[in-house]
């Protein structure tokens, strides 16, 4: 068993202090000064370096026909909840249209290219991770705070507001979620593979579909949104990727 999983217990107690605290989720009052100059535009030697890790992943897809019609840099860094726990969210823009091939095995091929980019490589922009997004030009992308990388502009500027949040409720959401993770691996513990290899997927499409929802009806900054951020800080979203992984590994086995 990984060392992930030795300590797992110790997640799914109700007083875990990384559960507990939603303080790295709350808004400041000015923008990451690290990534963005005083006039609100990204340091120019931030956007070359983005520019390029995009071009660099853009001419690894080896797809002539695609080119990005943009590349955004959006999520809390282009926003004003930013904390220490913040990625670098580079999306880049393109029409999976524009293609002879199935829209969708394009779609398949392209996210599997993107997630071995993320696997493999660990770029820091002053401690924050780079994360490469591919984002369809014809999907709308819920988000308060936009930036065009490639124009040097705002496409949607945040703004510091107060928001109104139940943190209460957020914590619930998280640690109700966080217990489901605790089921799954409690099957997985008892050597019940196929079941914690079938409630892992469950999960996550449940996960998924909470946060989509919280995302259409409430936006950024919803109880269902900030659960699932509270979730990923907390490491409970890499540990129900890993059970599904681990599950399906030894559900395939064959001998000790």
């Amino acid at each position: 068993m990984s060392k992930l999983f030795e300590k797992f217990d110790e997640f799914v107690e109700e007083n875990d202090p990384k559960m507990a605290s939603t303080s790295t989720l709350k808004m400041k009052r000015e923008l990451n000064p690290e990534i963005w100059m005083k006039n609100k535009h990204l340091h120019s030697n931030i956007r070359k370096r983005l520019l390029k890790i995009a071009q660099d992943f853009m001419d690894k897809l080896e797809l002539n026909h695609l080119y990005p019609y943009d590349v955004t840099l959006t999520g809390s860094l282009a926003n004003y909840n930013w904390s220490e726990y913040s990625d670098i969210d580079l999306h880049i823009i393109i029409d999976f249209n524009a293609t002879d091939s199935s829209r969708e095995l394009m779609r398949e091929l392209i996210d599997a290219k993107r997630a071995e980019w993320n696997r493999t490589h660990d770029i820091r922009v002053f401690g924050y991770e780079v994360e490469i997004y591919v984002q369809d030009r014809n999907e709308p992308h819920i988000s308060t705070g936009v930036y065009s990388v490639m124009k040097d502009t705002w496409v949607l500027k945040p703004r510091p507001e107060e928001l109104d949040v139940d943190w209460g409720e957020v914590r619930r959401k998280a640690k109700f979620v966080a217990r489901r993770v605790g089921e799954v691996f409690e099957l997985f513990k008892h050597g019940k593979y196929r079941d914690s290899y079938r409630a892992s997927i469950k999960l996550k499409d449940k996960i998924r579909k909470l946060r989509r929802c919280g995302l259409e009806h409430g936006g950024q900054y919803s109880t269902e949104n900030l659960a699932f951020k509270l979730l990923r800080r907390s490491d409970y979203l890499d540990k129900l990727s890993s059970l599904k992984v681990s599950s399906y590994d030894k559900m395939m086995s064959i001998g000790s």
